[in-house]
């Protein structure tokens, strides 16, 4: 999990053609929960294998989006992630961390199956510290991000996101849009 808030953003499911084309506020509560997570897996994406092992903890509430007939959702998490990252070859480590509160705040329908999503993160999602426990690199602030998402049409939560577009930054997210998270690595790891 390097990226809570790409994790987080997938946690929708298709609307219906027949619901109104722009939710703006959350309905009624789909589901409240705490949640304490660890995790564990092996990239080979990068050129080499590094293994990423974390823990995700927090309080997570889908709201469902009024007019849809309970098949779209707005995520809210206040969320707290951290990691380790390990190169399987040489043994090297790096650590990332994050937390924050993610909010997804208004689903408008597009056409078909794409839906378009107002979303906000702030606090510090994302952080990396080299072996040293140094700081490398920090998003930190307040950041707005307007999301595209094939929902595939399956009635399930989730998508493919198509973009993201940052629409307004207050603080620092180096990382967004878009990042070489494998040169990041590399350069920690090798």
């Amino acid at each position: 999990m390097i990226r809570r808030l790409l994790s987080t953003l997938f946690f929708f499911a298709l609307i219906p053609l027949g619901a109104p084309a722009l939710a703006t506020q959350a309905g009624s509560v789909y589901s409240d929960k705490h949640y304490d997570e660890p995790y564990s897996n092996v990239d080979k994406s990068c050129g080499f294998p590094w293994k990423i092992s974390g823990h995700a903890s927090g309080h997570q509430v889908i709201y469902n989006v009024p007019g849809s007939h309970r098949q779209a959702y707005l995520l809210h998490d206040h969320y707290r992630w951290h990691e380790t990252w390990t190169n399987l070859d040489n043994g090297k480590k790096a650590y990332a961390h994050g937390h924050g509160y993610f909010r997804e705040l208004s689903a408008e329908h597009v056409k078909g199956d794409l839906w378009r999503f107002l979303t906000v993160d702030e606090g510090v999602p994302f952080a990396v510290e080299n072996a040293r426990h140094q700081p490398v690199l920090s998003d930190a602030g307040r950041i707005t991000l307007r999301a595209l998402f094939d929902t595939l049409g399956d009635h399930q939560p989730g998508g493919e996101l198509k973009n993201l577009y940052v629409i307004d930054e207050k603080g620092h997210f180096p990382t967004y849009p878009d990042f070489d998270f494998c040169k990041l690595a590399r350069r920690l790891l090798q």
